[in-house]
């Protein structure tokens, strides 16, 4: 019987096949090590580390006039890498603190409106924060006192006022 040339590859053919083979390991050999150099570098670079959650508050002076708050908020929201600039009115801070000393309304009840001040509330996600960010800032007028807090990660409360040097 004779064998049909289909079934069978020619001799010319096999050494195509194994070419195919190798080059094709190649490949997988070289995505491999191609994901594991990113991988790598992603490690050094620290972009595998998980990111922190920073809140720099702005307090406002109490006579700070409509132009230099418009300016403040203006600044603070062209801050490289800031999310959202929020304002925050001194009633809005006082209701935050009544609800925060719930457990506590002898507390409570001696916090006054007119004893808190405006603030804006700028948040950032970054591994370590840059104060240096914040120093223009400092000179501008109606800007009373700069507060950066770390936040934790899982519960959106203060963990740690983060020390910037003399931000006024």
């Amino acid at each position: 019987m004779e064998s049909s040339p289909a079934t069978e590859p020619s001799p010319a053919a096999r050494p195509t096949t194994r070419r195919l083979v190798i080059m094709s390991l190649s490949v997988v050999g070289l995505l491999l090590v191609g994901a594991l150099t990113a991988t790598g570098v992603m490690a050094l670079t620290g972009r595998l580390v998980p990111e922190n959650r920073f809140t720099v508050t702005v307090y406002l002076d109490r006579d700070i006039d409509a132009g230099q708050k418009a300016a403040l908020q203006s600044a603070l929201a062209a801050l490289d890498g800031v999310e959202g600039v929020k304002y925050e009115s001194r009633e809005e801070a006082w209701q935050l603190s009544q609800q925060l000393l719930k457990a506590d309304p002898a507390l409570a009840a001696k916090i006054k409106v007119d004893d808190l001040p405006d603030s804006f509330n700028a948040d950032f996600a970054e591994v370590v924060f840059d104060c240096e960010r914040l120093t223009p800032l400092t000179s501008m007028a109606g800007a009373d006192t700069i507060v950066v807090l770390q936040r934790s990660n899982g519960r959106n409360q203060p963990t740690a006022t983060i020390a910037c040097g003399n931000l006024l």
